[in-house]
Order: structure tokens, then sequence, then C-alpha cells
């Protein structure tokens, strides 16, 4: 009856992958095309449903699937999150649909038609819960910056096996909370926050600046003065005494 009770309670779980948002650094308020793709093997080659997010298991270890409680994909619950902490830090977000398979260069150009000067393109290559008496968080998740003409700005990458703890009863609180922290680790590393940064205006072509201004010439010193001559004395008349002519 334990078993059972433990394999029912495994069946047809969902966790909310689609509520709250990771806290990113302040962007400015320009166009952002964001693309969100799934690229778990399990999803590509279609043994997986788009919503599959991972496995709680019975009794015996026997794994049933979780999957999102939006039942939407999980691409689609990454892209709302991430919209969501986008549009908060400032940036205007623009949604761009994508399909697992789809390769870069159609990528590329779907987002190319948002006309944004910026693109963020964050692809799944593996992310898993699984749930028994722990939960386990299994991910591979890569996130790149492209300007609009497609050439990369600046990458991040995070991996890894991450022991969350809990019970089977606490899994939907705490993967979701590892789903914001993750997020807010790949979206603030220095080369996403660097390369989202907006290109530098440049002038309008056509427009030349204008000349710039020579300063006011400096007239030359004038050559000091010369002072005027001094006149000369008059002559003072000599008074000879009549007694010095008449001897």
């Amino acid at each position: 009856m334990a078993i059972a009770l433990v394999a029912g309670c495994a069946v047809g779980q969902k966790i909310p992958y689609n509520v709250g948002q990771p806290n990113l650094r302040p962007g400015a308020a320009v166009p952002l095309a964001l693309a969100v793709q799934d690229e778990r093997p399990e999803i590509v080659d279609g043994t997986k449903r788009p919503n599959f997010v991972g496995v709680f298991r019975g009794g015996f270890g026997n794994p049933f699937d979780a999957t999102t409680a939006s039942g939407e994909s999980l691409a689609a619950d990454f892209a709302e999150t991430i919209g969501r902490g986008l549009g908060a830090s400032g940036y205007r977000v623009l949604p761009v649909a994508t399909r697992p398979a789809e390769g870069l260069d159609e990528l590329t150009r779907v987002c190319a038609r948002t006309a944004a000067p910026r693109w963020l393109l964050v692809q799944l290559a593996e992310w898993k819960s699984d749930t028994m008496m722990r939960t386990a968080l299994i991910y591979d998740i890569r996130a790149q910056v492209m300007d609009a003409q497609g050439h990369v700005l600046g990458k991040s990458r995070l991996e890894g096996r991450d022991k969350l703890g809990g019970d089977s009863t606490n899994a939907k609180a705490l993967v979701p909370d590892a789903h914001r922290a993750i997020l807010e680790r790949l979206l603030n590393d220095p080369a996403i926050v660097a390369a989202l940064a907006p290109p530098t205006n440049a002038p309008a072509a056509g427009i030349s600046a204008p000349p710039a201004v020579a300063p006011a010439a400096t007239a030359a010193p004038a050559p000091p003065s010369t002072p005027a001559p001094t006149p000369a004395p008059e002559p003072v008349p000599v008074v000879v005494p009549a007694r010095a002519l008449n001897p």
C-alpha cells in the first residue's frame, strides 16, 4: 500500500515554470528580440512532449513524467519568465517563436525581422528535475547576444546537477526557485550584460558636423609710441650794462 501510495503521488505532477521572474541588471528602453529554443534530445527526436520538465519516481524508482503547470512548452514558459525579468529591467522585449530543430541561420533570419538592434537567444541543451525522496536539477543552458547583423557579441553557459534537497512534497517550490536563480546567473554574466548595451548613436548619414569655429585672431601689439621731441629752450637775451659800452 505504501508503494502504491508513493507511485500515485508521482503520477501527473506539474511544476510551475511560468511564475516569478529573474532579477536582472537594469537595461535601456530599446527593442530586444528574445528567442528561447528547446534543444533537449528527447524533445528534438519526439520521445518527450515539449512540456516535459522531469520525472517523479514511484516506490521502486520507476519514473513518471512531470510537465509544465501551464500546459505550454518549457521553452514558452522560459520565454515568459525571462521576458518578464527583462521588461522589469527596462527593455522592450519582442518575443520570437522557435522550433526545437530550427537551425541558427533560420533563427537569425527570424530575429532580423524584428529590426531590433540586439537579440538574445537562450538554448536548452538539457533541463529536467528528478524527484524521489530528494530533488535534483540537471541542466545545460546557454545564452548569446547578437547584433542586428547576427554577429555574436557575448556568450554565457551554465551546466550542472544541483541537489536541491527537500522531498516530493516541496519539489514544486524548490525547482522554480532554482530555475530563477540559474537564469539570474546566466543573464547577469558580465559578457551578457556588456553585450546587451545598445549601440552608440552615430550621426545621421548625409549630415556633416558643423565646421569648427576658429578662434579670433589676436591683433599684433602696437609698437611702443615714440615720445614727442622736447622743444629746444628759447635763447635768453644778454643785457649788457650801458657803462660797459661807454667806458
